[in-house]
């Protein structure tokens, strides 16, 4: 660049010198010089020019290359993890999708939406319409749904539970489609039903320990004031427990808890929340039950268990148990519902044993002794 404006200089030069003189040679030579010089200048910017074309064409080449390398990595992310993606456009049309989300459903999503959306996949009816609901509204306004857990039956009437996360798409804004990020949560789902159940099990018999029996409570007794359903509790000891347990071992003693446990599981109602609360006590929350029901429930029960049990070590029992029963009075505390059905229990002891006890008939019982006199 600084030849060709030395040269331009010169040529201005030479320009002036040529006007200060009147020779016709020098204006000959001035036009000679001066063609020269724009030719030169000609030639310069045009290589200028030509080299700067390179420059900015192997910088789109570059830049291309690059955009080309990305799309590959993207792709090959897109496309190999083992997360399932999907994309939708606007219309709820599938236009993309990986290898990891046909790999969950056994068969590839389009295939799927050509029959049937992915959302009727869901099992639970409740949350199959709350997704579609969520679903419809991502459609017409930007929003994320965030790690939604949902149980699914895929078209091999396999069961997979899901962790769904989706996107809208905006661009300029306007609405392109919806991205979808969906994870396999199945063994982890089940992990922690295993840990859950765990938690809330008695090791020994399968049944409701006490801190589940207390979460049942809580759960059930709202739902039984709502309602205006009754709501009973029953508490259960093994009559001479600790006898057996000396006499025999303490082996024998699990045997008849497993056996007691399993009796009341089959002559108990699926919807009975049965418990073991420690040693040899059990507690029964039976909901929709009065105290008249409940007493006939658990003198079934007391019928049926009054058969001999042969252990594995080929010794025969004949294991009875005493209960007292009690209603719930809302809004009582539970803590006064098991008052109640503990001195019931105790009752049925003193009257000795293998019987049951309501607290209702207690009470009355109890207060036609007070003397007339002591009432008043």
């Amino acid at each position: 660049m600084r030849f060709f404006i030395s040269l331009a200089i010169l040529w201005g030069f030479t320009s002036v010198a040529c006007a200060a003189s009147s020779s016709e040679t020098d204006v000959y030579a001035y036009g000679f010089y001066s063609t020269i010089i724009i030719l030169i200048v000609t030639i310069g910017l045009l290589w200028q020019l030509s080299r700067r074309l390179k420059q900015q064409t192997a910088a789109h080449n570059a830049l291309v290359s690059s955009l080309e390398e990305s799309n590959q990595l993207f792709n090959l992310i897109f496309l190999n993890s083992p997360i399932g993606f999907v994309i939708q456009d606007a219309d709820g049309k599938i236009i993309r999708t990986n290898t990891a989300i046909n790999q969950m459903l056994g068969t590839p999503i389009n295939a799927i939406e050509q029959q049937y959306p992915l959302r009727q996949m869901i099992v639970d009816p409740l949350t199959r319409q709350q997704f579609s609901e969520y679903y419809e509204k991502m459609l017409k306004e930007p929003m994320h749904l965030h790690n939604w857990e949902v149980e699914i039956l895929t078209p091999s009437q396999q069961k997979k539970c899901l962790r769904i996360n989706g996107q809208t798409l905006i661009h300029e804004n306007t609405i392109k489609g919806i991205f979808w990020i969906i994870e396999d949560i199945t063994q982890e789902h089940l992990a922690r039903q295993t840990l859950e159940h765990l938690s809330s099990t008695d090791a020994l018999t399968g049944l409701l320990n006490r801190r589940a029996f207390l979460h049942k409570w809580k759960e059930e007794s709202p739902r039984a004031l709502r309602h205006g359903y009754p709501l009973t509790l029953v508490l259960i000891d093994l009559d001479y427990f600790k006898q057996l347990n000396d006499q025999w071992g303490h082996h024998i003693g699990d045997e008849v808890l497993k056996w007691f446990a399993a009796q009341m599981r089959q002559n108990l109602r699926p919807s009975d929340f049965i418990a073991r609360l420690g040693g040899e006590e059990f507690a029964i929350l039976m909901p929709h039950t009065d105290e008249p029901a409940a007493s006939r429930a658990i003198e079934h029960l007391r019928q049926a268990t009054h058969t001999d049990l042969k252990t594995d070590t080929g010794k025969t029992l004949s294991p009875t148990f005493s209960a007292g029963i009690s209603q719930w009075h809302p809004p009582e505390s539970f803590e006064r519902l098991y008052q109640r059905a503990d001195r019931a229990l105790y009752h049925a002891k003193e009257q000795g044993r293998n019987r049951t006890s309501c607290a209702s008939l207690l009470i009355k019982q109890q207060t036609a002794l007070i003397p007339q006199s002591a009432a008043e």
